[in-house]
């Protein structure tokens, strides 16, 4: 399922160029991106419960709705203060990512995040990063950018897939390896952490794996090169429609 991302990403642009309006401008730009975030979550919601497992659908539905309810009254009260991606940034998840990505419609809440600053560990809600610090590595960025992909390719339910995996896969939904070690030989069988921490590692091992056909990607002293490379491709060829 790929849902039509043309209402997030235009309500970025509407939010960017009111944040150039001198005096409130930033506040109110906070708050239009947030608002129209809120309102592409719940049709992207809606869409997302044509699905065969419509209870993980519908509990991640109501997950990323009110966290974007939540997002919505915090921008109000100047609690949180979203920002576009650099271009550096959209050029390093481009080169991973490439089409699959509707990049415009992401946006990154560096810093203090309200209610949501209770843990520091970053986390996506829909298509907005929230990093807890002025900035995130390479690789960790790629991590919640997996996310976003989740979110863009699967609809809502990705949150409750990925929260359930973090309550109920010991010790840990991000060791990958153990995924394998469970039967699970393929990127897509994967819970949804250890699909994004795969391509956290891969980008830190070596971020020349995504541009270089040659480079291989060892862990823990194994080479699972072809897992990489067959889990990037699938990655890619999930492209994501934008309005227009």
């Amino acid at each position: 399922m790929t849902k039509d991302l043309g209402i997030e990403a235009a309500g970025n642009r509407v939010g960017d160029a009111i944040a150039r309006v001198p005096g409130p401008g930033r506040w109110l730009a906070g708050v239009v991106v947030a608002l129209v975030s809120l309102v592409a979550s719940v049709v992207a919601s809606v869409a997302g419960l044509a699905t065969r497992n419509v209870p993980a659908a519908a509990a991640g539905a109501v997950i990323v709705v009110l966290g974007k309810v939540v997002a919505l009254g915090q921008a109000i009260l100047w609690l949180q203060r979203q920002r576009p991606l650099t271009v550096a940034e959209a050029a390093l998840l481009a080169t991973v990512y490439r089409d699959s990505v509707d990049l415009a419609a992401v946006r990154l809440v560096p810093g203090y995040a309200g209610v949501f600053s209770a843990s520091d560990r970053p986390f996506t809600l829909g298509s907005t990063i929230y990093l807890k610090k002025p900035a995130l590595s390479d690789h960790v960025l790629v991590h919640e950018c997996a996310h976003v992909w989740q979110y863009q390719h699967l609809g809502s339910r990705y949150t409750f897939d990925a929260l359930w995996a973090q309550a109920t896969i010991k010790p840990s939904p991000y060791l990958w390896s153990n995924e394998l070690g469970r039967g699970r030989t393929h990127w897509r069988q994967f819970n949804r952490e250890a699909q994004a921490q795969l391509l956290e590692d891969v980008a830190e091992a070596n971020p020349a794996f995504f541009t270089d056909d040659t480079v291989r990607f060892a862990h823990q002293r194994e080479d699972h090169t072809d897992l990489a490379r067959a889990a990037v491709a699938e990655v890619r060829a999930r492209r994501v429609r934008r309005a227009g």
